[in-house]
């Protein structure tokens, strides 16, 4: 059995002036710790616009965040908004491929893009 941890990045109100901030940085350090206990994966899903349940506008900044703390764990990249005013397709494919040719070992497959 493997074991994972989600990340949507909720934020309820009140907030503060470096609340956006601190959360990232927990969920940062939350890796971390998944990666020394043994986790072994996290993933990262994209959503705009959702004041408190999500700000994840950039999951793949993100991601590549963790895969400089951590060692082991394997990185996913779950949702991926792909209405054109939101994301082109042929980006998102991009932003994946870019990602994936730096972290080895992660759940980003290797996407030709000509």
């Amino acid at each position: 059995m493997k074991f994972g941890i989600f990340y949507e990045h909720q934020l309820p109100r009140p907030w503060e002036q470096d609340s956006e901030y601190q959360l990232l940085q927990d969920a940062l350090e939350q890796c971390e710790l998944a990666d020394k206990l043994g986790i072994d994966y996290v993933w990262e899903v994209e959503h705009h616009f959702l004041e408190e349940y999500s700000h994840s506008s950039a999951p793949e900044v993100f991601l590549a965040a963790v895969s400089q703390r951590t060692k082991r764990i394997k990185l996913g990249h779950g949702i991926a908004q792909t209405p054109p005013p939101f994301n082109h397709p042929a980006r998102i494919a991009e932003r994946i491929d870019a990602i994936g040719a730096a972290i080895q070992d992660s759940y980003f497959p290797r996407v030709p893009v000509a």
